[in-house]
């Protein structure tokens, strides 16, 4: 092979691995919920089941004979750069506690922010994923 044909193979060998060694991948999960939303409309003690089923919708998850409702909503990305890789979330979640008469008892939303940054030669291979 001659001298220019291999700079060349070697420029298209670098530019695949530049072009397959980087990635973004962006997610969200569920309805997303406002804190000041849940605030002005769930009243302890007086809201009904019937109230939270119209406003926010089917929850992620029922308990407790359908006394325990749980809402979440998740947004986060994914990148990957090379041999390294990261990870955000951001997560809300609301749980209402309903008494028997099917009135909300207490409520309370939480918020969960994460943020992760490994290389994938430290065993989390987000290639597979």
């Amino acid at each position: 092979m001659r001298m220019k044909e291999i700079k060349w193979l070697v420029l298209l060998l670098i530019l695949a691995m530049v072009m397959t060694s980087c990635g973004y991948k962006s997610y969200k999960k569920g309805a997303a919920i406002s804190e000041g939303k849940v605030e002005d409309f769930i009243v302890d003690g007086k809201t009904t089941k019937q109230d939270v089923l119209l406003e926010f919708g089917v929850p992620t998850s029922i308990l407790d004979e359908e006394k325990v409702f749980f809402y979440t909503w998740t947004k986060g990305s994914k990148t990957r750069v090379g041999l390294y890789g990261g990870k955000k979330s951001y997560t809300r979640n609301l749980v209402i506690l309903f008494d028997d008469q099917g009135i909300v008892k207490s409520h309370r939303i939480t918020t969960t922010e994460a943020e992760s940054q490994k290389s994938l030669n430290e065993g989390d291979d987000e290639r597979g994923k």
